[in-house]
């Protein structure tokens, strides 16, 4: 990805202001790639201007350096071990709140390489999966023997009939929609009245993002959600936010290490439990469960 593969952001996603202020910096160094996140001087959104183009993002997340050398992750399939204990959890915690398991539809946008919708399937949830990269849809076929269906396609422009899920998931998208007012609105026109919506976000001004260090400062974190923003995107997009509580993760130190870039962790990357999954609670990661409000006549 290069600078000329990045458009003007000259106003706020969510309220439409132009007055902001520089919140952030990085690659200002030659030859590095620069990204910019500013700060809303009305809502306080922090959000990338310039960004990528839409086209530059799909090229990214169909790239294999995203998935395996660096440029996003350093070897995703290589965390599969933990990343499947993490979606564990959550369709364990998700089909608790579903009023009939066995028989409720469930999409999952960003579904990546399956491991939630095989979990869902594994526990009698009709999945679905929905996904930006190609690449991911493949493997999570193969994985799934083509029992799950999974779509490639973005948000903007895929289509499902109203309300024909029952739950709607998205882990790991809290800052890579291109519009996610008209995302959370489209979340609640594919729900069903009282489905659920279940996601996950990093908080950028909670105290713990002193602790992330480089964490999601990449080029498809196109802004930076707080608790006040998630709860005005859902009231504005036909949700009534029923929880968000502290989420506890599944990580090791190798990925630690990787995405947050604190030098001092590294000298543990020798020891044998650098690779092993560890359980814990993230200061400013948030689990939040909602429902869409019934429509009232």
């Amino acid at each position: 990805m290069n600078s000329a593969q990045f458009v003007d952001q000259p106003t706020c996603y969510l309220c439409g202001c132009d007055r902001r202020t520089l919140e952030r910096e990085q690659g200002t160094a030659e030859g590095q790639l620069y990204l910019r996140w500013v700060r809303c001087r009305d809502c306080s959104l922090v959000y990338l201007d310039p960004r990528p183009s839409v086209f530059a993002l799909s090229a990214l997340y169909d790239s294999q350096g995203y998935w395996q050398g660096g440029t996003g992750y350093k070897d995703y399939l290589d965390e599969e071990e933990w990343r499947r204990r993490q979606a564990h959890d959550r369709a364990g915690w998700l089909v608790k709140h579903l009023s009939h398991p066995t028989s409720d539809r469930v999409l999952e946008v960003g579904s990546a390489a399956g491991y939630f919708l095989q979990e869902l399937s594994s526990r009698g949830v009709l999945a679905e999966g929905l996904d930006l990269s190609r690449p991911m849809v493949r493997l999570s076929d193969q994985r799934t023997s083509h029992q799950v269906s999974v779509t490639h396609g973005s948000v903007e422009n895929s289509h499902y009939p109203a309300g024909r899920f029952q739950g709607l998931a998205a882990w790991g998208c809290d800052s890579n929609f291109n519009d996610p007012l008209q995302t959370f609105t489209k979340f609640a026109d594919w729900l069903q009245p009282g489905g659920l919506l279940a996601f996950n976000f990093h908080d950028f001004d909670h105290w713990g993002t002193l602790l992330k260090g480089r964490f999601k400062l990449m080029p498809n974190a196109l802004y930076f959600l707080n608790l006040s923003h998630v709860k005005t995107l859902l009231n504005n997009s036909g949700f009534e936010l029923l929880s968000a509580k502290t989420e506890f993760c599944w990580m090791n130190l190798m990925s630690i290490y990787h995405h947050t870039g604190h030098r001092w962790l590294a000298p543990l990357l020798k020891l044998p439990l650098a690779h092993t999954p560890v359980r814990l609670p993230v200061p400013g990661s948030y689990r939040v469960l909602a429902r869409k409000r019934a429509k009232t006549t």
